[in-house]
């Protein structure tokens, strides 16, 4: 079983796994007993898992959701966000991309993977063009969240300035940039500048790096 096996690796790391359970019972007693923040559903956006959900939220009001799909697609979210859930992740992502996930959701954020985000972003723009077929549910919803700041500074990083320069440029300290930096990259959920530029560009967040 694919959370099984994710539960193993977790194992020493920022998460704690309470349980694994293989049947709506057997995961409401889990939830009883231990009270986690956040619930990690297999198997896609299908009833049995809205029905799951709504089954353990009798238990546990409080209980955020997770859900684990091979290949999301945009309906999927529309579904999923529509059903409760807080997350909706490929289920083939990297153990430290899924506790990132987890981390987030449980803090009270929403956790989608950038590649469904640039479905919603194109759907959304395509909602503006008056596509009667694009979803309903608002790409902004699900968007990292940036300031104008960390937008003034990612735009900097996609015209090759470096943090000293961007601190001048921006009345700043340099500590202060590396910081917005830091953060910026923990937002798109990536590990380098150059892919949080990347990124940011996909979503229609900054514009395309001068040729």
């Amino acid at each position: 079983m694919v959370l099984e096996a994710m539960a193993g690796l977790m194992v020493g790391g920022p998460v704690t796994v309470h349980g694994v359970a293989c049947s709506t019972d057997a995961a409401i007693a889990v939830v009883r007993t231990h009270g986690p923040d956040v619930v990690v559903l297999d198997g896609g956006m299908t009833m049995i898992n809205c029905e799951r959900l709504a089954d353990l939220r009798r238990t546990h009001p409080a209980l955020r959701a997770l859900l684990l799909a091979a290949r999301p697609d945009v309906d999927d979210v529309q579904k999923a966000i529509a059903a409760g859930f807080q997350g909706l992740v490929d289920k083939n992502l990297t153990m430290a991309d899924l506790r990132r996930a987890i981390v987030d959701v449980g803090q009270g954020r929403q956790f989608f993977d950038p590649t469904v985000l640039v479905q919603l972003l194109v759907a959304k723009q395509q909602l503006g063009a008056g596509d009667v077929h694009s979803p309903t549910v608002d790409a902004d919803d699900a968007l990292p969240a940036l300031s104008d700041r960390e937008i003034e500074i990612l735009d900097m990083l996609a015209s090759d300035h470096g943090t000293r320069e961007i601190a001048t440029a921006l009345f700043l300290s340099v500590h202060t940039v590396r910081n917005h930096i830091r953060r910026i990259m923990g937002k798109l959920d990536v590990h380098s500048r150059a892919r949080a530029v990347a990124v940011a560009m996909e979503m229609g967040m900054i514009g395309t790096r001068a040729a």
